[in-house]
């Protein structure tokens, strides 16, 4: 099934928790949001569902340790929301950070030669990408309109505003974005995409994927492959609450030479790259919708 294209969390959500950070600070925000995430296990059904697919069915966790898990997963939702508020706050000083790959990706958003940054919905992409500018480089980020839209309205009355060289790329239904990437990728600069959604009518590949089959988007990897620019898969990882550990994962797959089958080499090398992530932070992919195709039949 494909994503319908909605996140957790609306606007006035943000608000509050940004009203409690600023108060309160960091700790008593935490505190709150194991409480509201106590509201999320008994009362947001369907992505409770999900989840418990997710711990159940694909980590093999048996039941009380799968509802553990999914509690755990809702808090740390919130705090790397938090985390991510706090850090367009300008509070970067709450955090420390360890960087794996940062040369390799210095040198793709700093190289004039364009690039792909694939992440996914796990851990905090957004303090990662936050990162960014510290490079010299222009980066566009892909967000879906209505996302766009809340973040754009909570920055404007928080006072808060993106660094110069990031730039929005906002997803369309037709696809019109597309032509954004493509001129972005022409002109030598850095496109930001999750790799784990798609939305109807994209291309998709069945990919098997931590034991089961889920479909996956062909789309970035088509498009690093049409215009011969490397690939580099980026996380974020909450270690603790005060520290998170980046990952920069320069693609081994060449790039510079076409082949049908170059797309689907690259998607196979993210999978295997995002299932390892995964395996590794078990309760930070916030996937909350049917990914696997078993889910549906």
């Amino acid at each position: 099934m494909e994503w319908q294209g909605k996140s957790k969390g609306g606007f006035w959500g943000y608000r509050f928790f940004v009203f409690i950070l600023r108060k309160f600070g960091i700790s008593f925000t935490y505190f709150f949001i194991r409480i509201v995430a106590v509201y999320y296990l008994f009362f947001s059904f369907k992505s409770f569902k999900t989840s418990y697919f997710y711990f159940h069915n694909i980590l093999k966790y048996k039941t009380i340790k799968s509802y553990r898990k999914i509690y755990l997963n809702y808090v740390l939702l919130g705090e790397v929301l938090v985390d991510k508020m706090a850090s367009l706050l300008g509070f970067d000083n709450l955090f420390t950070y360890q960087f794996d790959g940062e040369a390799q990706l210095k040198e793709i958003v700093d190289g004039n030669k364009g690039g792909i940054l694939i992440g996914a919905h796990i851990g905090n992409w957004e303090i990662a990408s936050h990162h960014l500018n510290r490079f010299k480089g222009k980066v566009h980020l892909l967000m879906l309109d209505a996302e766009q839209k809340k973040i754009k309205q909570l920055l404007s009355n928080i006072s808060v505003h993106y660094p110069d060289n990031v730039n929005i790329i906002v997803v369309k239904d037709d696809f019109s974005h597309i032509y954004e990437v493509s001129k972005a990728l022409q002109d030598k600069e850095i496109v930001c995409i999750h790799g784990d959604r798609f939305l109807k009518d994209s291309k998709t590949e069945r990919i098997n994927f931590m034991g089961k089959i889920a479909l996956f988007s062909t789309g970035p990897f088509i498009l690093a492959a049409k215009f011969k620019v490397p690939i580099c898969y980026f996380y974020g990882m909450k270690e603790n609450r005060k520290h998170y550990h980046l990952f920069a994962f320069t693609s081994k797959v060449n790039t510079t030479k076409y082949s049908n089958n170059l797309p689907i080499e690259m998607l196979l090398e993210y999978t295997s790259n995002l299932e390892s992530i995964i395996n590794k932070y078990p309760k930070q992919w916030f996937n909350y919708f049917y990914f696997w195709e078993e889910e549906t039949t």
